[in-house]
């Protein structure tokens, strides 16, 4: 009987972007945000269908910062498979397509089974890392991957100002498989998501599966985190 060799596939077909991962200087403040952060991390650890959060907020009101902490924290706890930070200035390179191609990157460098999972199905068919195709690699990289791999416990994919995609079919495209593809994923996924309140992106929230907070209604704590704020610096 002939041995079972593991597949070993180059995964640098599959490139991420760099640059746009969770940054521990742009956390929040130690001891600001304290509630929002508590209420974020209950989600997380919480046994429920719902994989998806949004928090929403204008501009200025703390949602990246909010989003590299929550990062920050789940990394410590090998919890966070993967962040993605949109930029508007960067649009051309953080658009759709590599943001899906970064979180299976991530993903595959966190969690060895979902690496095996992934090589296996790049050996099986070379032609699907080639596609540019959204949902093939959302379909057949992410949620296979997701589901074949041995994961225990929850895991973090953070994606912070989603708002700042370009405007594009693609845009529209990631944002159904965040909202109505979303429950495909197993139930220990937790899919993170921070965005500005634009109508495009609320009309898609009206969803019994998806939550959402808005940091509007922390005026308080942030209120009472500026007196922090300020004496720090």
């Amino acid at each position: 009987m002939r041995p079972c060799l593991a597949v070993t596939v180059d995964l640098q077909q599959l490139k991420r972007v760099e640059d746009a991962g969770m940054k521990s200087e742009k956390a929040c403040l130690a001891n600001t945000r304290t509630k929002t952060l508590e209420r974020i991390e209950e989600w997380v650890n919480g046994d429920h269908d719902n994989r998806v959060l949004f928090l929403l907020g204008g501009a200025g009101t703390g949602k990246s910062a909010i989003a590299h902490t929550i990062a920050k924290r789940f990394l410590e706890l090998g919890r966070l498979g993967s962040f993605f930070c949109f930029n508007r200035g960067h649009q051309a390179e953080r658009n759709p397509r590599s943001m899906v191609k970064t979180v299976i990157r991530n993903l595959a460098d966190w969690n060895p089974s979902f690496r095996d999972v992934l090589s296996k199905t790049i050996h099986n068919d070379g032609t699907l890392v080639n596609s540019d195709d959204l949902e093939t690699h959302w379909t057949k990289f992410l949620r296979v991957g997701l589901d074949q791999a041995t994961i225990i416990g929850p895991v973090v994919i953070a994606i912070d100002a989603l708002d700042e995609c370009s405007d594009s079919d693609e845009r529209n495209t990631l944002l159904s498989l965040l909202t109505l593809r979303a429950n495909d994923l197993p139930a220990n996924v937790r899919l993170f998501v921070t965005s500005r309140p634009e109508p495009w992106i609320i009309s898609a929230l009206k969803k019994p599966h998806i939550q959402s907070m808005q940091l509007g209604d922390a005026m308080d704590e942030a209120e009472a985190d500026v007196g922090l704020y300020i004496r720090d610096k």
